[in-house]
C-alpha cells in the first residue's frame, strides 16, 4: 500500500494507481476506503472494468447492496459475458429477495462457464429454498461432480435428500463434512435429523445436543432435540427445549408445534390444540402439524374436526404415517 501511495502521490492522474490501492484496501477489510479509492479510480477512468468488480465487492461488504448490484451492472454492461460478473450478482439479488433474478444470474453464469461448481451449487441451494427439490439436487450433484470438496453444497444435498425422505443417502454426506470440518453444527444437525428420521432418537439427542453447543442459535436443530427428546419420553426436557425455541423464534411454525407436541405428551391438550392451530395459521402446508392437531382432536372427541385435519395432512404428505395411523381410528 505505502509503495501505491508514493505512487499515487507522484501520479494523481493515474487511475490504475487508485485501483490497486482499492483491492488492497479491500484485502484487508478495509471495505470503506477501498471503496472510496475505486471510486477515485473511476473518476478519471469509467469504463476500468476492474475498479468497478472492487467496488462491488466493497460495497457489498458494507451492506450497501443496491450499490454493491449497480457497480456490478455497470461491469457487466462492459463485459456482457462475465461468468464472475453474473456470479457476484446473484447473491445480491438474492439477499435483496429478488429469487427469480437470483435465479436467471446463476443459470446465465453456468451457460458460460459449465465447469463453474461452486455455482452449480449455489444454484442448488437456492432451488431448495424455494423447495423445487429434484432440480436442485441435479445441480448440486453436477457442482459436487466437478469439485467435490464443496462442503456447503454437500450440506446442501443432504438437507435435499432428507426433505425427500432419503435419509440413508443423505447421511454419507453429512458424516462426510462433519469429518472434515468437525466444528460444523450444521453437518451435526443435518447428521442428528438422519438419525431421527431413521428411529434412532437416542442418537439424535446427542447428536442435536452437540450441534448445539456449537451453534446454540440454530433454532431447527433445537427444535430437533425437542422432537428427539419427547420420542424418548423425556417430555418435560422437550417442553423446556420448545419453549426455548419459540422463545426466540416466535415465528417458526415447527418451534410452536414440537412445543404443542411435548405439552400434548405432558397431557395438556387444549393447550397444545391452541399451539397447533397458531402453528398452521402461520404455515397452512404444514402437514405435520396437522396430523398432530387432528390426533389432539380425536383425543377431545371433536371427530369431525380431527377428520378435515387429518384428510388435509394427507393431501400436503400423502406418506404421512401419522395422519393414516389417526385418521383409522
Amino acid at each position: 500500500m505505502a509503495h501505491y501511495r508514493r505512487v499515487a502521490d507522484a501520479r494523481p492522474d493515474h487511475p490504475q494507481v487508485w485501483h490497486h490501492m482499492g483491492v488492497a484496501a479491500e484485502d484487508l477489510g478495509q471495505h470503506r476506503a477501498a471503496a472510496e479509492l475505486s471510486e477515485r479510480a473511476l473518476a478519471l477512468q469509467p469504463d476500468l472494468l476492474a475498479a468497478l468488480i472492487n467496488l462491488g465487492r466493497a460495497r457489498t461488504s458494507l451492506g450497501e447492496l443496491h450499490a454493491g448490484l449497480a457497480a456490478y451492472r455497470r461491469a457487466l454492461a462492459l463485459a456482457p459475458e462475465t461468468a464472475g460478473i453474473l456470479a457476484s450478482m446473484a447473491p445480491l439479488a438474492l439477499r435483496l429477495g429478488r429469487l427469480d433474478m437470483a435465479q436467471l444470474l446463476y443459470r446465465r453464469a453456468l451457460l458460460l462457464e459449465p465447469a463453474a461448481g461452486e455455482v452449480w451449487g449455489a444454484l442448488g441451494e437456492l432451488l431448495r429454498h424455494r423447495r423445487r427439490l429434484a432440480e436442485a439436487e441435479r445441480c448440486l450433484r453436477r457442482g459436487l461432480a466437478i469439485r467435490d470438496d464443496h462442503l456447503p453444497a454437500a450440506l446442501a444435498l443432504g438437507a435435499v435428500l432428507l426433505a425427500r425422505g432419503r435419509a440413508n443417502e443423505a447421511l454419507p454426506l453429512f458424516r462426510q463434512v462433519a469429518d472434515r470440518a468437525p466444528q460444523s453444527a450444521e453437518a451435526l444437525a443435518g447428521l442428528a435429523a438422519c438419525h431421527a428420521a431413521r428411529g434412532q432418537p437416542e442418537a439424535a439427542v446427542e447428536t442435536f445436543s452437540a450441534a448445539l453447543a456449537l451453534k446454540p442459535d440454530m433454532i431447527d436443530a433445537r427444535v430437533g432435540l425437542a422432537d428427539a427428546l419427547r420420542l424418548t419420553g423425556r417430555a418435560q426436557a422437550a417442553e423446556v427445549e420448545a419453549r426455548r425455541a419459540a422463545g426466540e423464534a416466535p415465528g417458526s411454525a415447527r418451534a410452536l408445534n414440537a412445543l404443542a407436541a411435548s405439552l400434548q405428551g405432558l397431557g395438556r391438550r387444549k393447550e397444545a390444540i391452541d399451539l397447533y392451530l397458531r402453528s398452521i395459521a402461520l404455515q397452512p402446508a404444514f402437514a405435520d402439524a396437522r396430523a398432530n392437531l387432528g390426533a389432539a382432536l380425536l383425543t377431545e372427541g371433536r371427530l369431525g374436526e380431527a377428520e378435515r385435519h387429518l384428510q388435509t395432512a394427507l393431501r400436503l404428505q400423502p406418506s404421512s404415517s401419522s395422519a393414516w395411523n389417526n385418521l383409522g381410528k
